[in-house]
């Protein structure tokens, strides 16, 4: 039958260019497509000081979603690439064993420091900063998890439901009604995101042997092996966690929560960028890299490693040029007057982070064949231009030394991960990344944990 063999020679074409690739980028540009909607709105609809609480907030969680997982998925994320059902459920279990007692120790301190009169922000602002820590702690290592899984499709799903669909109704609320254009409702509609998303994790896993939870101990051992073995990279995740949102912070200090708000703006933009990056090359080469590591094909993984970082230079470019396009337009939507005035500074901030973003790339390469100090003492590093360029720059030159930092410390990052990569995958360098007999091993050798 001729339209039967079109569907197939159709199919077979689909699969050719990568579908699950097509598929699972568009599961990330279609959140990064509703946080757009989502600024914009805000940037329109909210006073800029309700922008502020909302960053703030944002910044609070991912800096203490960097403390609190304590880089446990760098441990567990090698472990569950190609791991049998029941070895997957067990150190997962195990993993959200410890995320539980970390995230109560954090309400525990919440607790304790409004019983003594001290609270740095409102009440209600510190309880949205522990559920959602929490939930987005959880959220963030199911994703690394289904990743390790080869379920990357599944994985953008959930990202999905956890970070996008939830802005249409607090967007569709504050259209509707006035009263409901506050950080409020956006803080809860992204609560029950979370939990929905959690949900739809649930389902998707019903497969799992749900059984082997009780029938088998919590492993101690292995977590506290873990978490030894994880906290050099916990170190260096924190610093660039803190590296990356400190900005926000500076910039309440030294001006005020309107700036605040216009970076905020503008960062939804940026980070979409490393989002897209991270979903459409680094989620499919990690497991890749990761195998041919284990299998010792050296040819292979040196192949590998050039067309992820090639592919994310170039992606990560692509995308900048068409975000220095079109979030301009955007901002005159907005007719707001502090965001058109400081376009320039999204621009700067555009380029540091397609620095930072090509220095994703560089960090799969040296996380899978297992250079885990380069990447740890990098990221600790990386808070010395960060937080000096911004507390330097910012009281000097306004919102534009927050862009001008990014520059820096973006440079920084992708220059000294460049170091420690380049022995691995240089064509000069015929040794690899194993513990083996040549300078490149020496360089490899140096480098572990």
């Amino acid at each position: 039958m001729p339209g039967a063999s079109t569907v197939v020679r159709g199919l077979a074409l689909l699969r050719q260019v990568g579908s699950a690739k097509i598929a699972n980028t568009a599961l990330r540009i279609v959140p990064m497509l509703a946080k757009l909607l989502l600024t914009v709105y805000a940037g329109r609809y909210l006073p800029f000081e309700d922008l502020g609480i909302y960053g703030i907030v944002f910044a609070a969680v991912m800096i203490l979603n960097s403390l609190l997982g304590q880089s446990f998925s760098y441990v567990i994320v090698r472990e569950l690439v190609d791991a049998t059902p029941s070895e997957a459920l067990n150190k997962m279990r195990d993993q959200l064993v410890l995320y539980g007692l970390n995230y109560a120790l954090l309400a525990a301190i919440v607790v304790a420091s409004t019983a003594v009169g001290f609270q740095p922000l409102p009440q209600n602002v510190l309880w949205f900063i522990v559920v959602l820590t929490s939930l987005e702690g959880i959220g963030a290592a199911v994703w690394s998890n289904m990743n390790a899984m080869h379920q990357q499709v599944w994985a953008n799903a959930v990202f999905f439901v956890r970070s996008g669909l939830w802005v249409v109704p607090a967007v569709l609320l504050g259209l509707w009604d006035v009263s409901f254009r506050s950080a409020s409702i956006i803080l809860w509609s992204w609560v029950w995101g979370c939990v929905l998303s959690l949900l739809l994790v649930c389902y998707i896993w019903r497969y799992l042997p749900a059984g082997e939870i009780l029938r088998s101990p919590v492993d101690w051992r292995w977590i506290f092996r873990g978490v030894s073995k994880s906290f050099p990279v916990w170190v260096g995740t924190i610093g660039l966690a803190a590296g990356v949102y400190v900005d926000r912070f500076v910039v309440q200090r030294f001006l005020s929560l309107t700036e605040v708000g216009v970076i905020t703006f503008y960062g939804t933009f940026t980070n979409a960028l490393i989002a897209l990056l991270q979903a459409g090359v680094i989620a499919f080469a990690m497991p890749r890299l990761v195998r041919y590591h284990r299998e010792r094909d050296n040819s292979a993984f040196k192949s590998e490693a050039r067309r992820t970082i090639f592919q994310a230079a170039v992606s990560a470019a692509a995308v900048a040029i068409c975000l220095a396009l079109v979030v301009p337009a955007l901002s005159l939507l907005t007719q707001r007057a502090a965001l058109i005035a400081h376009l320039g500074v999204f621009w700067l901030m555009l380029l540091g982070v397609w620095l930072r973003g090509t220095a994703e790339s560089l960090q799969t390469v040296l996380f899978s064949s297992h250079n885990d100090k380069p990447i740890w003492v990098g990221n600790l590093l990386f808070l010395l231009p960060a937080i000096g360029g911004n507390a330097l720059l910012v009281p000097i030159l306004g919102l534009s030394g927050v862009g001008i930092s990014a520059i820096i410390s973006g440079a920084f990052l992708l220059g000294w991960r460049g170091k420690f990569v380049y022995p691995l995958v240089g064509r000069a360098c015929r040794a690899t990344h194993r513990i083996a007999r040549s300078n490149c091993a020496n360089s490899d050798s140096k480098s572990r944990i």
